[in-house]
């Protein structure tokens, strides 16, 4: 009896770490070596890519702002013009800023990763996020509302 249940427990412990590995050659999860078991995690990889994602587009968009604002400065003329949205273009900017700041805020809530520091990248990421948004004006008129324009279209 003894020899059934250790080799019943051999395979399925077998079985687990071919499934481990086959996810590990994917790079979704991480193998832990726990006691002779196997568990998966893809929490850290996740919330990196998507936290690396919102800091290249906010070093970008910055990097594309301040050449516009030496221009700005360096020209002698003093011509100011301003753009209101239509209301329908701002209702898809909000939609748009509330869904991703929900995606974010749920991923760093849900996650196992960075405990102890959610509430300081829920903070980060809601300001990186709205800076974004509603106040880069390359982020919207050169990513954002062109790619909203495509999907309309397709």
């Amino acid at each position: 009896m003894k020899l059934r249940e250790t080799r019943r427990r051999e395979a399925w412990n077998l079985i687990g770490w071919e499934i481990a590995a086959v996810a590990a050659l994917f790079g979704f999860w991480t193998i832990a070596d726990d006691v002779g078991g196997w568990s998966m995690s893809s929490d850290i990889y996740c919330l990196l890519v998507m936290e690396g994602l919102l800091a290249v587009l906010v070093i970008t968009a910055i990097r594309q702002r301040v050449p516009a604002l030496r221009r700005q400065r360096r020209s002698s003329f003093e011509v100011t013009a301003t753009v209101d949205r239509g209301e329908h273009s701002m209702n898809a900017l909000y939609v748009m800023y509330g869904t991703t700041a929900i995606v974010y805020a749920l991923a760093v809530q849900v996650s196992q990763a960075f405990v102890g520091h959610k509430v300081l990248l829920i903070v980060l990421n809601y300001g990186a996020i709205t800076y974004l948004f509603f106040f880069n004006s390359w982020f919207r008129n050169a990513l954002l509302f062109p790619l909203v324009q495509r999907v309309q279209r397709d």
